[in-house]
């Protein structure tokens, strides 16, 4: 899809049983309604950076999605958005999400883990409905207490906390070396890595230890060349 593009209109892609994957450009503002709707091949998706509502019925029927990462600039997912879509098996909502609409992942009867990254947003009713119990939600420690409480969940999340990793860094290299920046305390960093920095399973493939306060210290790290894409967090 041309670099150029902006609006992409309701039901594009509508029906188009061939498509395996597609990459919307960062220059998209508006998103239309059914976009990819009964699209049954297709796999994997990267939506772009610019949007704030995944519109109504814009997956439904995408059967052979297994995994989906919802921009960051996300605040709203309509209805019936991801219906039936049985191979969707983990769904990261973004950190701003504040409204999740009727159906929105009904029959969703793969899905095993949501992970939220932020407040707990508005769950209208039978989001999930036909999907698995027992769903396993990871939530920030520190939102926890408001998960529990909040009346629009259905009694099906089995509720986990973690702690979100703090990303130092993040690049891309074609040599066999990542270089940051930092000023640290006394930090143990770890690096996490992916040959595809759209659809990869990130690794932890090594980590590092600093003791070193009030200073800019410039740390490199060697990799195997095999592996393009790197972030640090700060454990």
């Amino acid at each position: 899809m041309p670099e150029s593009t902006t609006r992409i209109f309701p039901c594009a892609f509508w029906g188009c049983s061939s498509l395996k994957e597609a990459v919307l450009p960062n220059s998209v503002r508006w998103l239309g309604d059914c976009v990819f709707m009964d699209c049954v091949g297709l796999e994997r998706v990267k939506l772009p950076d610019s949007i704030n509502i995944i519109q109504s019925q814009f997956f439904n029927g995408c059967s052979s999605l297994k995994t989906i990462e919802i921009p960051k600039s996300v605040t709203k997912v309509e209805s019936a958005a991801f219906f039936g879509c049985s191979e969707l098996q983990r769904i990261n909502l973004p950190p701003h999400l504040e409204l999740i609409e009727v159906s929105a992942f009904s029959w969703c009867s793969a899905l095993s883990r949501i992970i939220f990254t932020g407040p707990p947003p508005i769950i209208e009713g039978s989001v999930f409905r036909g999907a698995p119990e027992n769903i396993k939600a990871l939530v920030p420690f520190a939102q926890m207490e408001s998960y529990l409480h909040e009346e629009s969940f259905e009694d099906r999340f089995n509720f986990e906390g973690y702690d979100p990793p703090k990303i130092l860094n993040f690049g891309f290299v074609n040599d066999a070396a990542f270089f940051i920046e930092h000023s640290p305390g006394e930090t143990n960093y770890q690096v996490v890595a992916s040959d595809d920095m759209v659809f990869g399973n990130w690794i932890t493939v090594e980590e590092y230890s600093v003791s070193k306060i009030g200073s800019i210290e410039r740390i490199e790290f060697p990799f195997s060349a095999s592996r393009k894409f790197f972030r640090i967090e700060v454990k």
